[in-house]
């Protein structure tokens, strides 16, 4: 009897696990909220800088220096970039995102990445209990990709073409991401 609990446990033990590492393998980048302590949005708007000290802590704003950010809108927006999965991985696309995670965003303009529409970087603390190091993960957001509905300046595209810090490859993930990361101070 005990080698038959034994089995069921282990086989759902290793159920859950493998279940647990597929989810992570389609996430645009991989990080948990709380260590979250530092973000830099760039997008049409301009450059913002949010950081705190703690996960804790509230969220204040550094770049530019001015109003006290929405705690809800902040968390939020961590919460959208964390549960967003990449629908495509084109690894035709490799030397293209190598090149735009080194900094020549010139070899991306046929995706979008010349000028991205958003960047977002997040400076992670330390995750003892995920295995990770400090550091940061970042994500550029380049041009549509031409699937969608309507035509002409009509054209509402349903996807984006993506670069992942922690991701390889050009990803395709959908256009809701534009959405929640194109705001500005109102």
């Amino acid at each position: 009897g005990a080698a038959i609990w034994g089995g069921l446990f282990l086989d759902q033990h290793f159920t859950e696990k493998e279940e647990s590492s597929k989810k992570q393998e389609v996430k645009l980048i991989d990080f948990e909220s709380k260590d979250v302590l530092k973000i830099t949005l760039q997008n049409k708007f301009g450059k913002y800088v949010f950081q705190r000290e703690s996960n804790t802590a509230n969220w204040t704003m550094s770049e530019p220096a001015g109003p006290k950010p929405d705690q809800d809108s902040l968390n939020n927006m961590l919460s959208a970039l964390q549960s967003t999965n990449y629908e495509q991985q084109l690894d035709d696309g490799k030397k293209v995102a190598d090149a735009v995670k080194a900094g020549d965003l010139a070899a991306g303009k046929d995706f979008g990445f010349e000028k991205p529409r958003v960047t977002v970087a997040l400076q992670l603390s330390e995750n003892k209990e995920a295995g990770r190091k400090a550091g940061e993960v970042k994500l550029w957001l380049g041009g549509d990709v031409g699937i969608g509905s309507g035509a002409g300046a009509a054209f509402n595209s349903l996807s984006v073409y993506v670069i992942s810090s922690g991701r390889s490859g050009l990803l395709v993930a959908g256009n809701s991401l534009v959405s929640s990361l194109e705001k500005g101070l109102a």
